[in-house]
């Protein structure tokens, strides 16, 4: 029998995604792409798992401008993507007493205050405290770090492309193919629908690589 997930803090949700639309009709959603676009902002409250917040912006508003113009209850934790990263928006949360939980950059500078010991069977493979930050500038706080992978030899799941997933270098994970059906060799590149559409071919998060001409 499964058994409920409860939390006793607050738990909540940031999280973006954009709506295409007629720029025709919607002069005043222009972004940068051919169609005109809104982003969809919405904070997830997981008790009860109802929308807390939710605004609707022109597609070229960055998802950090919204962010930062929020308030929160201390003690709350906020869950995010790599979207959201500023690490002078994490230490104004931080001394607001709330706690982020986010996933950290590969080229994210940091020094190591401290290892913690992890269980040796499990899929933590590290956790650490540590300073986020170069030389050029530091956090005042520390963060906890952990690093985890998946035990060898389960399944992976349907939800997230099950039985066999491709991999391509250079492109993340929501670029990348995710059920593989069959596999078509071209002569050339091709766009595929989205990036027909207007979206940028590689879509690194990291260069804000949102559209073809970002």
């Amino acid at each position: 029998m499964q058994r409920r997930f409860r939390f006793r803090n607050r738990l909540l949700s940031l999280d973006s995604t954009m709506i295409d639309l007629c720029a025709s009709l919607y002069d005043w959603a222009a972004c940068k792409r051919p169609q005109g676009a809104v982003k969809l902002h919405l904070l997830l409250d997981h008790q009860g798992y109802l929308p807390q917040l939710v605004v609707i912006t022109p597609g070229k508003v960055q998802e950090i401008e919204v962010a930062r113009r929020l308030r929160f209850q201390p003690g709350t934790f906020l869950v995010f993507d790599r979207g959201y990263v500023d690490y002078a928006w994490f230490e104004h949360l931080t001394r607001q007493g709330l706690f982020l939980v986010t996933g950290l950059r590969s080229d994210a500078p940091f020094r190591v205050a401290e290892e913690r010991s992890v269980p040796q069977r499990g899929p933590v493979l590290r956790d650490q405290i540590i300073h986020l930050g170069s030389h050029w500038y530091r956090q005042p706080h520390r963060f906890r770090r952990l690093e985890v992978e998946l035990p060898d030899g389960e399944p992976l799941p349907p939800e997230h492309g099950g039985p066999l997933r491709l991999v391509v270098p250079k492109l993340y994970s929501w670029k990348s193919a995710k059920w593989v059906r069959r596999l078509e060799f071209l002569p050339q590149d091709r766009l595929g629908f989205w990036e027909q559409k207007g979206y940028h071919r590689y879509g690194d998060p990291f260069q804000e690589q949102r559209h073809s001409d970002d």
